[in-house]
């Protein structure tokens, strides 16, 4: 069986399978910079991020994490998965 999916069939995926409204863009503070979720629920006001196989602490990843405290700490989304 065949795994393999590209980013975007499987960010489409999780959207259907949340009954997402897609992605959402989210300011922060001007250090932070912007984020955008992969799947953002607006009956539940989560936003879900989509990840493939093993992902390591980059900076890049430390960063979107720094921006999803941010949201939650600031009322901006009730969680980030």
């Amino acid at each position: 069986m065949n795994y393999e999916i590209d980013r975007c069939s499987w960010e489409a995926y999780l959207n259907q399978l949340l009954k997402a409204d897609g992605h959402k863009t989210i300011p922060t503070t001007k250090k932070l910079g912007k984020r955008v979720v992969d799947a953002y629920v607006k009956k539940t006001n989560l936003g879900q991020e989509s990840k493939e196989g093993y992902t390591s602490k980059t900076k890049f990843v430390e960063k979107q994490v720094k921006k999803d405290a941010w949201l939650v700490k600031n009322d901006e989304l009730d969680g980030v998965k």
